[in-house]
């Protein structure tokens, strides 16, 4: 009896194991290697728009007029990191949003007008090391600029995919790439992070509109595509 309560004591945390590994559901009715995600409500932004004093401002190396605003660059008076900085300036107020750079190049560094989600954006990417992208989405509302979305890493891609409005971050690590999705559900947005999801060892997104991704290191990649919410090999 001892014997066969401690079988079905192994036999039930193996299935509880594996009915927890990840968050992929694969339903019925769809191919066994296709996965469907679950997106997230990103519940706050993680970089904010402030009041910029003019005695913190050293030096302004770009401009980029947009709508009734005006996007800049700038450094900060006897800064050690030698940072670079977004600006924004209404009228006679200015506004700060974070750091997009560092030293006196602002070559790797746009602000560009673009559409997402039907609405338009003012897109600035930055960086904060050698392989560290940072993107920011603005708007103006009111006569007052607001971070719409920050994506930690840079972003990939903005617009339609598959019949869905989407921005897409995705950067890599040598050969290891991450991944998300960002959507727009009403007025919340939503997410998805593809590598803690499916529990790949890499996940990028292609020129393609495709997505490579690996399991396990040292092996191989396979192509899937996106498909309303839903990653499906192509065979």
């Amino acid at each position: 009896m001892r014997a066969a309560f401690l079988i079905f004591l192994a036999v039930f945390s193996l299935t509880l194991a594996g009915c927890n590994q990840g968050s992929v559901v694969q339903e019925p009715g769809h191919g066994a290697d296709e996965m469907a995600l679950h997106f997230t409500p990103l519940e706050k932004v993680d970089e904010q728009v402030g009041e910029l004093l003019t005695e913190n401002v050293a030096e302004i190396l770009q401009e980029t007029p947009w709508t009734e605003a005006v996007f800049f660059i700038y450094s900060k008076p006897n800064d050690p990191d030698q940072g670079l900085y977004g600006g924004v300036r209404i009228g006679q107020k200015q506004y700060q949003f974070g750091q997009i750079g560092y030293g006196r190049n602002t070559d790797a560094i746009t602000m560009t007008p673009v559409q997402a989600f039907g609405e338009g954006w003012m897109k600035v990417e930055g960086f904060r090391g050698a392989n560290y992208r940072v993107t920011y989405y603005l708007g103006v509302e009111k006569e007052h600029p607001f971070v719409f979305l920050f994506v930690d890493g840079g972003s990939r891609y903005e617009g339609e995919l598959e019949g869905e409005q989407v921005i897409i971050g995705s950067y890599g690590l040598t050969a290891t790439f991450f991944s998300s999705i960002y959507k727009r559900e009403g007025n919340t947005i939503v997410y998805a992070d593809l590598n803690q999801q499916i529990s790949a060892d890499s996940v990028r997104f292609t020129d393609a509109h495709e997505w490579e991704i690996r399991s396990q290191p040292n092996t191989e990649d396979r192509i899937y595509t996106y498909r309303k919410g839903r990653l499906v090999p192509d065979h």
